[in-house]
């Protein structure tokens, strides 16, 4: 009895061993940026209009790593050329009823470079006006499934003026003046 646990110990162990050495999958490098921008747009008396952008920059690489026999890491790297990337962002603000939503970039081959924006406009902002914007950022493998992803970020911000105070001619005279109006994180 203890002979024949011992024998099944044995072959377990060498057995998985082998199994260890024949493993191989693929590895990913992956390098990807995202860039998010608010711009002011223009303006009048009493609010103005921002546009909201997102970027996702970059590329990745697959090669196979681990152990295997040649034919099966050759099958690999062939699922590997085959596969495809796909950017996905969220770009939304909140304000009139909301403005903006997912948009999806083309597929491209598992290696190349990616460079793909969204652009959002708020839609007219009262001054001083805050709203919420959303953006999240993602890269979809056709292998591997998403392989890249921001998380959701909330951003608040408000349209806003702003006024500067100088001194006038004489003493205790202060001129008020408006300057450029824009965009301020709350």
């Amino acid at each position: 009895m203890k002979l024949r646990f011992l024998m099944t110990a044995i072959l377990l162990l060498f057995c998985g061993r082998l199994a260890d050495a024949q493993s191989c999958y693929p590895v990913f490098s992956i390098n990807y940026t995202t860039y998010s921008y608010v711009t002011y747009l223009n303006s009048d008396d009493n609010g103005g209009w921002a546009e909201t952008d997102v970027n996702i920059a970059g590329n990745a690489n697959m090669t196979v790593g681990g152990s295997c026999p040649s034919w099966v890491q050759a099958q690999i790297q062939q699922q590997i050329n085959g596969s495809t990337h796909q950017p996905h962002i969220y770009n939304y603000t909140s304000i009139n009823g909301g403005h903006g939503g997912w948009t999806t970039g083309p597929s491209q081959c598992y290696n190349c470079y990616f460079n793909y924006t969204t652009y959002n406009d708020t839609g007219y902002m009262l001054d001083n006006a805050t709203t919420n914007w959303n953006f999240q950022d993602s890269m979809a493998c056709s292998m591997g499934g998403d392989i890249f992803d921001t998380g959701l970020i909330n951003w608040p911000f408000e349209f806003a003026k702003t006024l500067s105070q100088t001194t006038g001619g004489s003493s205790g005279q202060w001129t008020v003046t408006e300057d450029a109006p824009g965009l301020v994180e709350t």
